[in-house]
């Protein structure tokens, strides 16, 4: 078992952010990290994961404030999530790596949080808050404590962080894993002793597909994406939780004919749903593992 850290301060701290085809959210995101609160030592790295669009002007035009700390580089791997943020971590300086999204919006303090709480564990997932960028979608990750992914805790991806020697020690994300590369993160942290806490005052606003097609494509990948991480992680007891899926598609084909009928936010957490459980059929055929 590896112990958890002494109480330490990162000499410097390394916040990553991957951006492919981001030039209508990444504005947002480099002006909420140029209003960080943190006073110690920081450096940006922000990586384009093969952008068609706008995006590296975008990231050309960050707050000057944030261009003094500012590295940018071009992903020179296959495209992923998982390819770019190691690419990402090989270029960053810091002994402290600290993860967000593209296309989310950090909280003023986020990175101080963050930070704060990483001084006594080895890994560190925040809290992402899902209302005020999705009106009328309700809720999302838990608010009290770290998602579960079939029973198992991780921090997620779009809010985390972790120290260099640990994501060293585990050889990073796995990059055979399209999605749950952060959850797969975890457990090898955690198979290997290290430490995960959660800091529920790290806040980053959480941002949903726009689009009903979108965001459709989105769960049904995360469905798919999900068998594949029971099927790789079932002997750590991974619970393919059948029971619940089955009360889910009752629930979802119950009220289908009501949420047609009901608001636009309404449907779409309904498609989200549905999707996901689509997802899981067609990967449970792919990985010939039942996890509906």
């Amino acid at each position: 078992m590896t112990p958890p850290p002494d109480p330490r301060r990162p000499e410097l701290v390394s916040v990553l952010v991957v951006a492919r085809n981001a030039e209508s959210t990444l504005s947002e995101q480099l002006e909420a990290l140029a209003r960080q609160t943190y006073d110690g030592a920081w450096e940006l790295v922000v990586v384009d994961d093969h952008s068609e669009d706008r995006t590296v002007e975008v990231i050309a035009a960050a707050p000057e404030q944030l261009q003094q700390r500012m590295r940018f580089a071009r992903n020179p791997g296959p495209t992923g999530q998982a390819v770019a943020h190691n690419f990402a971590a090989r270029v960053a300086s810091g002994d402290l790596l600290a993860c967000c999204d593209a296309d989310d919006i950090v909280t003023p303090t986020w990175l101080a949080e963050i930070v704060s709480v990483a001084r006594r564990a080895h890994q560190v997932g925040g809290y992402l808050e899902t209302r005020l960028l999705n009106p009328g979608m309700g809720g999302g990750l838990p608010a009290d404590e770290l998602p579960t992914a079939h029973g198992l805790r991780y921090a997620v991806g779009a809010n985390m962080a972790v120290w260099r020697d640990a994501f060293d020690d585990v050889g990073g994300f796995d990059e055979k894993y399209r999605r749950n590369q952060d959850v797969v993160l975890s457990v090898r942290l955690a198979d290997r002793g290290y430490t995960i806490a959660y800091a529920p005052r790290a806040i980053v606003q959480y941002r949903y597909r726009s689009t009903a097609r979108g965001l459709a494509r989105q769960y049904f990948a995360m469905g798919v994406a999900s068998v594949q991480l029971y099927r790789d992680h079932r002997h750590r007891g991974a619970d393919a939780e059948h029971e619940y899926a089955v009360r889910e598609w009752r629930v979802l084909i119950t009220r289908a004919p009501s949420v047609m009928r009901g608001t636009r936010a309404e449907r779409l957490r309904w498609l989200a749903r549905v999707s996901f459980r689509l997802g899981g059929l067609v990967g449970s055929a792919r990985y010939r593992t039942w996890c509906p």
